[in-house]
């Protein structure tokens, strides 16, 4: 098929017109060339009006929580969320409902145009749906406690979390919930195993000012806090990363709501290959405050867009995230936050020679905007179409 659009998304952020993709059958991408080089008569041709761009990359979920939709206060902050959660839970309904649910926010996220998740995820709830979903899935198996009692039956655990989602030949690594919700031993035992790994890693990094207020005043962060933590050692959340965290792997912050320029300045120091992934959505809705994208993006390309989950946020849509961070940061350019949500999701994923961008040889998924116009910075009120 030949498609010719009136806008075309280029790997190097650009938008172009007169360009056109010839695609294979089952969606593989043989050539991006100029529309005037094209036979624009052939029976297959597609003109089309609107932006096309590849597939989107949702850098940052929680699929497993999709049936808490609508169950947790808004902008309370982060310690009245953590203290809603075992009034929810003790509401939790049975596996066969939580795994609908999770199927629903697949077919959501499809609808939206995402042709690859990261999912971060504590059980194996959503094991079945993502074996079944023509999304690609990496799983982000998620541990946290702050106990030293219990920390190598926790950790244990996690590596039979591993071992279920990589019997299936699933796309998976082990992650750290946040530097403050870890004992010393557990972080210790986690840390020591991803950076014999080599795979990359997620962790939530300055979601709260409640974070901060722990490392610089050692205040306790209510509803969290059962013991001691590995946290409580250092002054900074980004000292605290540092001495931590593996410093080859490539990792994801996520959130980074209440990081300051220091804190970035010194994590892109340390680190090999760090990313910084926002969820303005769920920052809203918790915090009703977002982070300092363009100081961020500033100091670093590597920056990454995700929706977090349905416990945090109203919808599963790339593109009202995009919106979210273009009504408040004027200066921040729609292309940046396209490739955000596309090729820089697929890097960071390693992914990057499948999807993420419009170029020969790869099968990114093929997403119109309709209606799209140069300058336009309300995307979620455009149609999504997905052409392959």
């Amino acid at each position: 098929m030949l498609i010719i659009p009136e806008y075309i998304l280029m790997p190097d952020s650009s938008i172009k017109s007169g360009m056109a993709v010839q695609t294979a059958n089952d969606g593989t991408i043989r050539d991006v060339m100029p529309a005037d080089d094209c036979r624009t008569q052939d029976k297959n041709t597609f003109h089309c009006c609107g932006l096309l761009m590849p597939g989107l990359v949702n850098s940052h979920s929680h699929l497993e929580l999709s049936w808490c939709r609508g169950l947790y206060p808004e902008q309370s902050g982060m310690e009245a969320f953590y203290g809603a959660m075992s009034g929810v839970h003790s509401r939790r309904p049975a596996d066969k409902i939580i795994m609908a649910d999770i199927q629903h926010a697949i077919d959501e996220l499809q609808k939206q145009g995402v042709v690859a998740v990261a999912d971060i995820s504590n059980t194996d709830i959503s094991l079945v749906a993502k074996m079944k979903s023509d999304i690609h899935f990496h799983t982000f198996l998620e541990v946290f406690g702050t106990n030293e009692s219990d920390a190598k039956i926790r950790f244990n655990d996690l590596l039979s979390l591993h071992n279920v989602f990589s019997e299936e030949n699933q796309s998976c690594s082990l992650s750290a919930h946040t530097l403050i919700t870890l004992s010393d031993t557990l972080m210790s035992l986690l840390m020591t195993r991803i950076a014999s790994s080599g795979k990359p890693h997620s962790i939530h990094f300055l979601e709260s000012d409640e974070e901060n207020q722990y490392f610089e005043n050692k205040r306790p962060v209510r509803n969290v806090h059962g013991g001691n933590t590995v946290a409580s050692r250092f002054n900074s959340a980004f000292e605290a990363a540092c001495k931590c965290l593996p410093q080859k792997n490539r990792v994801m912050f996520v959130h980074n709501t209440f990081a300051d320029k220091n804190s970035i300045e010194n994590i892109l120091a340390y680190f090999d290959d760090p990313w910084f992934c926002f969820c303005p959505g769920s920052n809203q809705f918790i915090n009703g405050r977002l982070p300092d994208v363009p100081m961020i993006n500033s100091l670093t390309a590597n920056i990454l867009i995700g929706t977090d989950s349905l416990s945090s946020n109203h919808e599963l849509s790339m593109f009202y995230e995009i919106d979210l961070l273009l009504q408040k940061f004027p200066m921040l350019k729609p292309e940046t936050l396209l490739m955000a949500a596309t090729l820089n999701g697929a890097r960071f994923l390693g992914i990057d020679d499948r999807f993420g961008s419009l170029e020969k040889n790869k099968k990114p998924g093929l997403v119109l905007l309709e209606n799209y116009q140069p300058g336009i910075r309300e995307f979620s009120s455009l149609k999504v179409k997905r052409l392959a």
